[in-house]
């Protein structure tokens, strides 16, 4: 998920979309086995492209990924997963939106709705971003925050890294 240096060490955040093909490489070995296919940029009512489209069988769930200092991480789930891909009919409403975290030192979280603390963790930014969402969403729209922070900044136990085992 990092662009490293000549020694190996993380530089700066990969772009989202490199980080998708990334985490698509990583999660198809997993999928697979069990019937789920999933697809980059994944068509949607009216033209429209999620990050992610995982299908099994007739059902099929857009995921929206932004990287935590995405101007839009707040509004995302709402303006783009719920109101352009999740109104899709094979998604019966739902959709995943997925945040990867890489630190604050990469990059500061744009300003959280009011009412939120200060977020200086991926646990911590996964639980605002829950509390943002309407109650009716919060069935429908499952928030990840995985944490890509380099092993010597990772923000707590219990947190997700990108191979999905928990750091």
């Amino acid at each position: 998920m990092w662009n490293v240096d000549g020694y190996g060490k993380p530089t700066h955040a990969r772009p989202e979309n490199d980080c998708r093909n990334r985490l698509l490489e990583l999660l198809r070995p997993r999928l697979f086995p069990v019937g789920v296919a999933a697809e980059p940029e994944g068509h949607y009512a009216d033209a429209k492209r999620a990050d992610i489209k995982a299908v099994i069988g007739s059902i099929n769930l857009p995921v929206e990924i932004k990287r935590h200092f995405h101007p839009d991480i707040w509004t995302a789930p709402r303006e783009q997963l719920k109101s352009l891909y999740a109104r899709d009919p094979g998604t019966a409403g739902r959709g995943i939106y997925l945040v990867l975290w890489f630190g604050i030192k990469e990059g500061p979280i744009p300003k959280p709705p009011a009412g939120s603390t200060q977020i200086q963790t991926a646990s911590q930014l996964e639980v605002a971003l829950i509390q943002s969402l309407q109650y009716s969403d919060r069935e429908s729209i499952e928030v990840i925050v995985i944490d890509c922070a380099p092993p010597r900044t990772r923000s707590g136990a219990g947190t997700r890294s990108p191979s999905g085992i928990s750091s």
